[in-house]
């Protein structure tokens, strides 16, 4: 592949039929995603405290009543990503079933994955991919080659605003490369779309942006984003600085120096599945294929723009006389291949039109609840117990503001003009003197009415209601809900934690898709001879080279001589540690048990279970302690207590505590007769 970033300096041909293919498919996903995306947005917001609109919020101003916020999915939520934290993820690649692969080939594209997950923060990444699956429904990795700081091309993921993602409608598989299209939406200026794209695109958008072109008749094509659905996402908004006031500030302080129209033009990213019959490169030995380069692709490779048919027929022919020469015997045959190709409408034009360079999209999604295409997330449920919450809790509130003051009741007579004036406007002030007529009743004082119980009793049941929808109880929360004992508190938080078992296994599988697309860019973009850096167990720095190039006994070079992992098929395998800290005390404390209750029935030999011990602890730098623990046995009870597969030899038991090793004796010589 050529590496570096590249860009095209003309545009692709402006195919009507394909721009309107792509037109009709994101006109039809995006009336499918609205019915998510409105939903989805109220759950974000009730999760971030807006939980009461604005025409609410003006209408209860108007009648001088309460708004209070009584947040309470808050802490439930924070609780789930408390405890997905907790719950530590690693992604390990084994050998699979074929001779290519090894062990020590699976432990390097293990470390790599580490080091460049360390590299773009994936940790961070999949707690913002969880927040967006926990909240809304859907989270979204993008994973693909960085050429930001390098030429030859670092794999990276990130996090995608899932409200930017337009799934296809009409798929109903949880692996997102099953489905037959994907379209992300995005809003872009020309300066940034000159720098992806080429001068060529900004140039044809230019017209389109300034009025001076008739408007596009494609659906949604158009420089407003007014279909968009979508919560709060700045750190703050155009409303918080008051009404017009960003207009007055471009349109007379800056004039003509600030871009009115940055980030207007809307940019369809669209990947889709494309089936065909070409050619394809067979290997003998494995069957496995690959398509064969088309004419720009190979125009690509030999960097010749004026490469021709002949030319990609000399190509093939190299490659098929060098796989002979190495022993590898491959062959062209006609099969169907299936690739996925890669558009990008900036407006309506097509700016983009290529095969992707990888063999499957670059997003990869996670949905908590998923069920034949219907995904949702925790908060859906709790809206309608919180908007309860909220609601009692301020009827409550006025109610009893309303009816503090019980009121006064005097005689007829009793008061004069000034002073019952006087009771009417400040009765309720605190400190107010009333004068009453010399020998008459003086005014009593109303009890005021009761708090409505039946107002209390409907926001105690609704929020015993967001709990039991959640699934938490208050012993998860941290807060101690009855008398109880600490056992019985146990018990509790691991029943609440049952119920997030679907949010966590459904993230493991979808982590297990985010690491096959790593494992594919490892084994096909990562040809060279690379060099990588992790901090090992032992908190010292590890180094790792792939694709170690060698002279043969010939003296020709080999590119990849040694750890190819270009070579070979790999399984992946997710690891997971349910509550670290608190699970491996557990663990240990039991094992400590069985181990008091062995020891007197083992004898010397228990300390061949120090390993054991130090292996479930949560101490680091455990290998080394391990080390020095099978020196010391050796040390004591001699070099052939401990085989290679470390189990004692018979005969060679280590001495008792206390007791003195056994002398050798030497054999006597006979006495001559």
């Amino acid at each position: 592949m050529l590496y570096g970033p590249i860009v095209a300096k003309a545009l692709p041909k402006q195919d009507i039929t394909k721009i309107r293919m792509i037109a009709q498919r994101f006109d039809r996903s995006s009336v499918a995603h609205q019915k998510w995306a409105m939903p989805a947005k109220e759950c974000v917001d009730f999760f971030e405290g807006r939980q009461w609109t604005a025409q609410q919020i003006a209408e209860l101003q108007s009648q001088d009543r309460p708004h209070l916020v009584l947040n309470k999915i808050a802490p439930l939520i924070r609780l789930i990503i408390g405890y997905h934290r907790n719950n530590k993820t690693d992604s390990d690649f084994l050998p699979g079933n074929d001779e290519a692969s090894s062990d020590e080939i699976a432990e390097a594209l293990t470390m790599v994955m580490k080091t460049e997950g360390e590299a773009c923060g994936i940790e961070y990444v999949n707690g913002e991919v969880f927040m967006d699956g926990i909240l809304c429904g859907r989270g979204f990795w993008e994973t693909k080659l960085d050429f930001s700081e390098n030429d030859f091309g670092n794999a990276t993921t990130v996090a995608v605003d899932p409200f930017r993602v337009r799934l296809d409608p009409d798929a109903t598989d949880y692996d997102i490369n099953k489905h037959s299209q994907i379209t992300t939406s995005s809003f872009k200026s020309l300066q940034e779309i000159k720098k992806n794209y080429g001068a060529m695109a900004a140039t044809h958008l230019q017209n389109l942006v300034d009025g001076t072109q008739a408007w596009s008749h494609y659906p949604d094509f158009g420089i407003h984003p007014m279909d968009e659905i979508a919560p709060e996402t700045g750190f703050a908004e155009d409303e918080d600085f008051g009404e017009h006031s960003d207009r007055w500030f471009r349109d007379f302080f800056h004039g003509e120096m600030l871009d009115p129209l940055e980030k207007r033009i809307r940019l369809i990213d669209h990947q889709y599945w494309v089936e065909y019959q070409g050619d394809v490169f067979v290997d003998l030995e494995t069957g496995d294929r690959k398509p064969v380069p088309d004419l720009n692709d190979i125009r690509l490779m030999t960097k010749n723009p004026a490469a021709t048919e002949r030319d990609r027929q000399n190509w093939i022919n190299k490659m098929l006389l060098w796989c002979e020469a190495n022993g590898n015997e491959v062959s062209v045959e006609r099969r169907l291949i299936r690739r996925v190709r890669w558009c990008v409408l900036a407006g309506d034009v097509l700016v983009s039109d290529s095969w992707s360079p990888y063999d499957r999209f670059t997003l990869q999604g996670y949905f908590p609840y998923f069920r034949r295409g219907k995904t949702a997330g925790a908060v859906h449920d709790l809206i309608d117990p919180q908007r309860e919450i909220n609601k009692r809790r301020n009827a409550r509130i006025e109610a009893i503001a309303k009816t503090a003051n019980g009121g006064f009741s005097y005689e007829e007579g009793s008061l004069d003009a000034e002073n019952e004036d006087k009771l009417h406007q400040f009765g309720s002030a605190p400190g107010v003197i009333i004068k009453h007529g010399k020998g008459k009743p003086a005014p009593k004082r109303m009890d005021a009415a009761p708090e409505p119980q039946a107002m209390k009793s409907l926001e105690e049941s609704a929020d015993a209601d967001l709990t039991d929808i959640a699934g938490i109880n208050e012993s998860a929360l941290g807060s101690l809900d009855r008398v109880q004992s600490g056992a019985a508190i146990e018990a509790r938080q691991r029943q609440a934690v049952i119920g997030l078992q679907m949010y966590n296994d459904n993230f493991r599988r979808s982590k297990e898709l985010l690491a096959g697309m790593f494992l594919y860019i490892f084994q096909n973009h990562y040809t060279e001879q690379r060099m990588f850096r992790i901090m090992g167990e032992d908190g010292k720095m590890v180094k790792k080279l792939i694709n170690i190039g060698a002279f043969d006994a010939s003296g020709s070079f080999i590119k990849r001589a040694k750890l190819d992992v270009t070579k070979g098929r790999y399984t992946i395998r997710i690891s997971e540690r349910p509550m670290a800290a608190s699970f491996e005390s557990a663990q240990l404390d039991e094992f400590m048990q069985i181990f008091e209750k062995l020891a007197p029935i083992l004898g010397p030999q228990s300390v061949l279970l120090a390993d054991l011990m130090v292996e479930m602890s949560t101490v680091s730098r455990k290998d080394e302690i391990k080390e020095r623990i099978q020196k010391i046995i050796t040390s004591v009870a001699g070099p052939g207590f401990l085989n290679p597969e470390g189990a004692p030899q018979q005969g060679a038991l280590p001495p008792a505590p206390g007791a003195q090793a056994p002398q050798q004796t030497q054999p006597q010589p006979i006495a001559a007769q």
